[in-house]
């Protein structure tokens, strides 16, 4: 949340929670004491919002640390800004997940679905092997005495294809066996 002096308002955002960092007091979790935001912007941004110049990069890492009496600006590294809270309180609102007791970001909604995205995975793998098999049949030629631009396979039977290639054991009147018959 930030005050936007021009239009005389408040903006509220979402940044990203991966570039957030959280300092609470250790007794109590419900009491954060510093904030930090961390993300990119282009070195025209940088420019244009801190008179900060980075001519041999085209990103620029920017971290704003909070406390309630300070605000902190740096940029790769180097201290740009340092100056009073303008709001005299910490601009974030931070809504923890699930609570967990003596536990600051709560629990994640990840771990239930883990399973689940597992199964989701076999099954399609599953179904993308079957596809795949009968999208492009193994092709069986038996009796063949010469061929041009092919490896020779003289009376090469289905069951020794089927296991010679790796193929999952199946039952004979499978859809190789097909295949094969339709070669003839």
């Amino acid at each position: 949340m930030t005050w936007d002096a021009r239009e005389g308002r408040v903006r509220i955002s979402a940044p990203d929670i991966q570039g957030l960092f959280a300092w609470w007091i250790a007794d109590d979790p419900s009491q954060v004491w510093r904030m930090a935001s961390r993300y990119r912007l282009s070195t025209e941004e940088a420019a244009m919002l801190y008179g900060v110049e980075a001519p041999r990069q085209q990103a620029v890492t920017v971290v704003e640390a909070w406390t309630d009496e300070v605000f902190q600006l740096w940029v790769e590294n180097t201290l740009v800004q340092e100056r009073p809270n303008p709001y005299g309180i910490i601009p974030f609102v931070l809504f923890p997940n699930l609570r967990v007791p003596k536990a600051f970001w709560g629990e994640s909604d990840l771990p239930p679905l883990v399973e689940r995205a597992r199964e989701l995975n076999r099954s399609l793998s599953q179904l993308s092997t079957i596809i795949e098999l009968s999208g492009n049949p193994i092709a069986v030629l038996e009796g063949v005495e010469r061929a041009r631009g092919h490896r020779r396979a003289a009376r090469c039977s289905v069951g020794a294809v089927r296991a010679g290639a790796g193929l999952p054991a199946g039952p004979s009147t499978g859809w190789w066996r097909q295949a094969a018959r339709g070669l003839h």
